[in-house]
């Protein structure tokens, strides 16, 4: 004989399903509520951290860059042995740069290089403004990549060749 089924049966079955849908949900959604902002929280903190060092690795660099342009190129006031080490080390920190720097910085990079070039042949007065004008080019580039935003213009940023 086979067993005969009731009306009863398959809505017991539904209600089976419904109940064991309902514990999963109870279950479930406070593991989500609580596992979901961890995760989101790691991912963000980490990708904060991982930017913040990146600026300051980019901060470290320019000043570098700075310090060996200002004492391997704009001071005269150095030994050559002192200048030839710091031009040494700008080279070096330019390579590195290079690495890191959106291309508006190797773009000033470039022009300064250029820009020094011609100057250190002729050392005319004109070709220094250009040196002048070409260094605030390269450090209002390197503010724009560490700030974002800056109110500064090239105009703003003074400097002088030392002789």
């Amino acid at each position: 004989m086979t067993p005969h089924r009731t009306n009863n049966q398959p809505k017991l079955g539904a209600k089976i399903l419904k109940c064991l849908r309902r514990s999963a949900l109870v279950v479930l959604l406070p593991l989500l509520v609580t596992v979901i902002p961890v995760l989101l929280t790691f991912y963000l903190t980490k990708n904060h951290d991982l930017e913040l060092k990146i600026t300051q690795d980019k901060i470290t660099r320019y000043e570098n860059l700075i310090t060996y342009i200002n004492r391997g190129f704009l001071n005269s006031n150095l030994s050559d042995s002192e200048k030839a080490q710091n031009k040494r080390m700008y080279y070096e920190q330019t390579y590195v740069v290079w690495l890191y720097a959106p291309d508006s910085v190797i773009n000033a990079l470039n022009q300064f290089a250029f820009a020094f070039s011609a100057w250190d042949t002729k050392k005319s007065p004109h070709l220094e403004d250009k040196v002048k004008q070409a260094m605030a080019v390269l450090v209002l580039a390197m503010r724009k990549d560490v700030h974002k935003k800056t109110c500064l213009t090239e105009s703003d940023f003074v400097t002088t060749i030392v002789q």
